[in-house]
């Protein structure tokens, strides 16, 4: 072959025997033995070198298998480690706003995205009308894309894996695929989670399970929230209210019947 004629050529080589390297049928590799000597290998050399090119390449399959199964664990260890990492935040806040910083950092670190945004919705409204309240990431386009509504309204994930093979636009310029996640807690839609990727195909299955279990623990943590958020504004005014009839009361017991009508006011 000429691939070899440059070799055979510099080492004076007068005979060779190659024998292909395969890992799981396929080619990964040759070995290519070589010697000065015409007609130097035979059949048995043949079938040693046939069987060492086969345990070469059951090696090569090992060593990758064991560094796929690295890559595996490195990245299920990472996972574990920020749903670990959400919940000690999420148990520990009880600011909106400081909820939805924590879950756009850990849904974009735990899922390889390039960036992100989270929308909070206004939980009462139809979905099929979403109302945005607040949003943390990627600027907000003023209102909702086909694959937001489209998200919302199913309460179920989307993925694309590579806009340039759809017709509907990217959530902005330079993203190549992207997650959709409803947050949904009790039936309804209280958010929304989108990661942009640079790069098409960038989410697996694994990624998509791993922002899933995130949107279930951020519509707890953001229920409980805003539940606080309500009794603390129902709380303030109601002592508004018992401040104002303590006023009201105050003024009542210092005026007198025989007093003058300027004194009075």
């Amino acid at each position: 072959q000429p691939f070899y004629e440059p070799l055979v050529t510099g080492l004076h080589l007068e005979s060779a025997m190659i024998v292909p390297i395969a890992a799981r049928g396929k080619p990964v590799g040759e070995l290519m033995l070589g010697s000065h000597a015409a007609e130097y290998f035979n059949d048995y050399d043949a079938h040693i070198t046939t069987t060492a090119a086969a345990q070469l390449g059951a090696a090569i399959e090992g060593l990758r298998l064991a560094s796929d199964t690295d890559v595996s664990l490195r990245r299920r260890v990472e996972r574990l480690t920020s749903v670990a990492r959400v919940s000690r935040e999420l148990a520990a806040s009880l600011s909106v706003d400081h909820l939805m910083q924590v879950i756009h950092v850990e849904t974009i670190r735990s899922t390889g995205a390039d960036c992100g945004s989270i929308l909070l919705l206004d939980a009462a409204a139809n979905v099929t009308n979403p109302q945005l309240l607040q949003s943390v990431g990627c600027p907000y386009a003023s209102e909702f894309s086909f694959l937001e509504r489209t998200a919302i309204q199913n309460k179920q994930p989307l993925l694309v894996s590579d806009f340039e093979q759809e017709t509907f636009a990217p959530p902005h310029p330079g993203v190549h695929s992207a997650m959709f996640i409803p947050i949904v807690h009790h039936e309804q839609v209280v958010g929304l989670i989108q990661l942009h990727a640079a790069q098409p195909d960038c989410f697996d299955d694994a990624a998509l399970e791993m922002a899933q279990t995130l949107a279930a623990q951020a519509a707890i943590a953001l229920n409980n929230a805003r539940q606080h958020q309500s009794e603390m504004q129902q709380s303030e005014l109601l002592q508004r209210r018992a401040e104002t009839l303590q006023k009201f009361s105050a003024a009542s017991a210092a005026l007198t019947p025989d007093q003058p009508l300027e004194a009075s006011l």
